[in-house]
Order: structure tokens, then sequence, then C-alpha cells
């Protein structure tokens, strides 16, 4: 009698009922995603950085 309430039919009540519990959980996860991505993203930028300064330098030695 709920749904009908609302007007929906019992399998529309089921079908929104089934969105609204996998909202959440999935915008959770594209957070962890996301969070973990910009992490690794920062990391190679950082390792890339180490590694061009290291080149560089090992240049300069070569040609002092």
């Amino acid at each position: 009698a709920g749904a009908a309430v609302w007007g929906l039919s019992p399998l529309q009540d089921q079908q929104l009922a089934g969105v609204l519990m996998w909202i959440p959980p999935a915008a959770f996860h594209f957070g962890v995603m996301a969070v973990l991505f910009v992490r690794w993203l920062r990391n190679t930028e950082a390792r890339m950085r180490s590694r061009d300064i290291s080149v560089r330098v090992q240049r300069e030695a070569e040609h002092a």
C-alpha cells in the first residue's frame, strides 16, 4: 500500500528502491577511486620530475 500512496506500481517501487540503494555506495567508490587516481598522478609526476633532475645533473656532469 505504501507504493500506491506515491502513485507507483510495485515494480516501480522496487526499481526506485534499487536505485536509491545503489547510488550511495557507487558515490563512495567513485570518491575513493578519485582520491587514489590523484595520489597516483601526483606520485607519477614527482617521479618524473626526480628523473628529469637526475638526467639533467648527469648530463651536466658529463659536459663539465
